[in-house]
């Protein structure tokens, strides 16, 4: 874990990231109608597929104001492009980073690629196979031929478990 100074110089640098994420979040829900498409009306805006990110953008930019008040009056802006320099020069050594990136960018593909592109239990049952194995299977030894198994298992019966519960009991399509 980072040293207290180091933590609060991270939060001014993430905090910033963030209340930019909220801004387009906010200007995004902006672009979307916001009438009811259920009942034409105006006065039902509360109805709106716009509202939803925008109540998320916003209390995305008021959290992470306060984070970023509290670190700035903490350590202030002194050397955070330093520390931020030494962070990314560090990355090639830091797996537990290494990982998060992987996670995102699987889960992206999943998510912009894969959904969509066939059919969902199968597409799902590779994700989750790719992304069992990515973080179990490493040192495994003899252990390896049990954890193959397992994970082909697991990503066999979720997503069709998963499908038939969404669709049969809560009566919502799969994509």
């Amino acid at each position: 874990m980072l040293p207290e100074r180091a933590r609060r110089k991270a939060d001014i640098v993430f905090s910033s990231f963030m209340i930019v994420f909220g801004l387009v979040m906010l200007y995004s829900a902006s672009q979307m109608p916001w009438s009811s498409a259920r009942t034409g009306g105006g006065s039902q805006w509360y109805l709106s597929p716009g509202l939803y990110p925008a109540i998320l953008g916003t209390l995305l930019v008021i959290f992470s104001a306060r984070v970023l008040m509290t670190a700035w009056r903490e350590v202030g802006p002194s050397d955070i492009a330093t520390m931020f320099i030494g962070w990314v020069r560090a990355l090639p050594r830091n797996r537990g980073v290494q990982n998060v990136i992987f996670m995102m960018v699987l889960v992206g593909v999943y998510i912009f690629f894969g959904i969509g592109s066939g059919d969902f239990r199968l597409v799902s049952a590779v994700f989750l196979f790719l992304f069992i194995a990515a973080f179990w299977w490493p040192d495994s030894g003899k252990q390896l031929p049990l954890k193959i198994a397992s994970t082909a298992v697991i990503a066999a019966v979720v997503p069709t478990l998963m499908a038939y519960i969404f669709t049969t009991h809560l009566f919502v399509p799969m994509p």
